[in-house]
C-alpha cells in the first residue's frame, strides 16, 4: 500500500486582443474589447495505490483526491456591440458563469501489466465545484517496444 502526498502550484495568463467582425453589416460584432485572465492555482492532495500480483498479471488500483484553489478566480466580461442599422451601435456585456475558487479533483482507476510489453489502464476523472461537474473516463492500451 502506497500513500503519496501531492502539492503543487501553477500560474497562467491569457490575453486576447480586441477585434471587429466583418461580413453582415447589421449583425457584425464591433468594438470587442480585449480580455485578460489570470490564474494562480495551488494543488494539495493524496494518492493511494496498492499493487498486487495474480498468477499472470500485476494490478494497481488507485484513488487520488486533490483540492485545487484558484487565488485569482475572477471573471472579466466580454464587452462588444452590434454594428446596428439606423439606430446605431447596440452595446452589450456578456458575463461568464462565476469561476469557483475551490475545486475537488478525483481520479479513480486501475492498471494492469500484461506481460513485459503491454499494459491496460482504466480511469475515471471528475472535477467538482459549486458551478461545475465534469466527468470523464478513459481506457488506455500501452505497448512498449
Amino acid at each position: 500500500l502506497m500513500l503519496t502526498a501531492i502539492a503543487g502550484a501553477q500560474t497562467g495568463y491569457m490575453d486576447r486582443s480586441g477585434f471587429n467582425e466583418s461580413g453582415s453589416q447589421a449583425a457584425a460584432l464591433q468594438q470587442i474589447k480585449s480580455r485578460q485572465l489570470d490564474s494562480i492555482e495551488s494543488r494539495l492532495g493524496m494518492r493511494l495505490e496498492h499493487r498486487f500480483e495474480t498468477a499472470h498479471q500485476t494490478w494497481a488500483p488507485h484513488i487520488e483526491l486533490m483540492w485545487l484553489h484558484d487565488f485569482e478566480a475572477q471573471n472579466t466580461p466580454l464587452i462588444a456591440s452590434f454594428n446596428g442599422d439606423t439606430i446605431g451601435p447596440l452595446r452589450y456585456t456578456l458575463t461568464d458563469p462565476a469561476r469557483d475558487a475551490n475545486t475537488l479533483l478525483v481520479d479513480v482507476g486501475v492498471s494492469t501489466q500484461i506481460g513485459e510489453q503491454m499494459a491496460l489502464r482504466f480511469s475515471y476523472n471528475g472535477r467538482f465545484n459549486d458551478q461545475l461537474r465534469q466527468d470523464s473516463a478513459s481506457l488506455d492500451f500501452l505497448l512498449r517496444f
